[in-house]
């Protein structure tokens, strides 16, 4: 049983949230800190972003040199792999194919995911025509790239080896309670609650709480320029048509996001999605209505796919940010230290958040230790 006891009104370190970047931070902090409250208003970890999207581990092609994106990836893909294997944690390093339609326009996008490939130093191959046609003869594909080290792993078992890791070298955590808004003196941080008067202390304050974390900042004692959060859904639908495969397929990424895909579950079953839907309010139906305009996006790259053979399943919500009227298209880190505290946040965590989670959690380590 997890409780916050009304005697300990003071911690040195305190994280807000449970998802991937929330335990990540915590368990780097924990570490090398050894005083730390993890606090998460349900009643569990993974409730919201993490534990709504395709579980894939990103190679880091997509992302512009320079980035925090691409710096968090390329590091985090590396550690990640080598912790699931260290933890028996189910992964597979399944490779990921990127297909164009064969128009010049997506064909000059593909040129340029080479040519990042290439920069970047990726394993990476060119699949010939034959062997296209023997193995994956229900694509519509001619100009592709396949990229090695991409993959699919168990992403919640990530998330529960995370807090084990926490809790075992002397972590605390607390579910059920909501931080409301934080005030901040030279000395401390102090965190108010919602629905209870109840207040806790401390020095060093972590704000990981996904869709939640720029509406805590606002409320609070803090002075940076913030900003503003848009929403924007992915829906996924299932599949139970004969199509078999074992790698990730991805069409040529869209400005938002990296297109429609398929993705093959370790248990064997595929998926489709995320799309793509700037919305106003938090609502992870999924509507059958979109299984025409899913179907239509499926078909640019498997057209044999028939309308009967997709379901609506779950969807999820990226908390984008958008800066002088654009959307921002990078991890977004903030930071303030006045006195003795130090408050920070990742803004804009999306993907490829999974994959980064340990490079991301270590910054933010790095950032109150002064690294």
């Amino acid at each position: 049983m997890y409780y916050i006891r009304t005697q300990m009104d003071f911690i040195e370190n305190i994280v807000v949230g449970t998802g991937v970047l929330g335990l990540a931070a915590a368990r780097e902090l924990q570490y090398i800190n050894k005083e730390v409250l993890l606090i998460e208003r349900s009643k569990h970890i993974f409730n919201e972003t993490s534990s709504r999207n395709s579980e894939v581990i990103h190679s880091g092609l997509y992302y512009e040199q320079n980035t925090y994106k691409n710096l968090f990836c390329l590091e985090g893909k590396n550690r990640l792999y080598k912790y699931l294997k260290d933890r028996n944690i189910p992964y597979r390093r399944c490779g990921k194919l990127i297909i164009s339609d064969g128009t010049k326009h997506q064909n000059n996008i593909l040129d340029s995911l080479v040519k990042k490939a290439e920069e970047k130093e990726l394993d990476y191959k060119n699949l010939s025509k034959k062997t296209l046609k023997n193995k994956y003869s229900f694509l519509r594909s001619g100009e592709n790239i396949f990229i090695e080290d991409s993959g699919i792993f168990d992403s919640h078992s990530y998330g529960l080896s995370l807090l084990a890791d926490f809790e075992n070298s002397g972590g605390l955590i607390n579910f059920g309670n909501e931080i409301d808004k934080f005030t901040k003196s030279k000395s401390k941080i102090i965190l108010h609650f919602r629905n209870s008067e109840y207040k806790i202390s401390c020095i060093n304050l972590v704000i990981c709480a996904g869709l939640g974390s720029i509406n805590i900042l606002q409320k609070s004692d803090f002075s940076m320029q913030l900003p503003d959060q848009v929403l924007n859904k992915g829906d996924y639908f299932s599949y139970s048509g004969k199509v078999k495969v074992n790698e990730l397929i991805y069409p040529i990424p869209t400005e938002h996001s990296l297109g429609l895909h398929l993705t093959p579950g370790l248990d064997g079953r595929i998926k489709f999605g995320p799309d793509n839907e700037f919305v106003d309010t938090l609502d992870y139906k999924v509507s059958p209505e979109k299984k025409g305009d899913f179907l239509s996006q499926i078909r640019t790259y498997i057209p044999k796919i028939k309308l009967s053979e997709i379901h609506p399943d779950y969807s999820g919500i990226r908390p984008k940010i958008m800066i002088e009227g654009k959307i921002f298209k990078d991890f977004f880190p903030v930071f303030e230290k006045d006195g003795d505290v130090t408050v920070s946040s990742i803004l804009g965590y999306e993907s490829p958040g999974l994959t980064s989670s340990m490079a991301a959690g270590k910054y933010l380590m790095e950032v109150i230790n002064g690294g």
